[in-house]
């Protein structure tokens, strides 16, 4: 049986991934770009969203940006 986690749980668990991804932004060639403030506050803002809307943490690898969004981050 899955143990079921509690909602603080699950952002737990995933914390030290958006940790990760807050710090520089990986695309999908590998190349990593790292992310101003103000990018990483919209980072921030997208996690927060996509928990309120799927009830949990994106997954590693997930992608949480339209890409044409990030697009000019580049």
């Amino acid at each position: 049986m899955m143990k079921k986690y509690s909602f603080a749980d699950m952002q737990m668990l995933h914390w030290k991934d958006y940790e990760f991804e807050c710090q520089r932004l990986t695309l999908p060639d590998g190349r990593q770009i790292r992310l101003t403030d103000s990018q990483n506050k919209q980072v921030q803002t997208k996690y927060t969203q996509y928990i309120d809307q799927h009830h949990h943490a994106p997954l590693m690898g997930e992608f949480i940006f339209p890409s044409k969004e990030t697009r000019s981050w580049v």
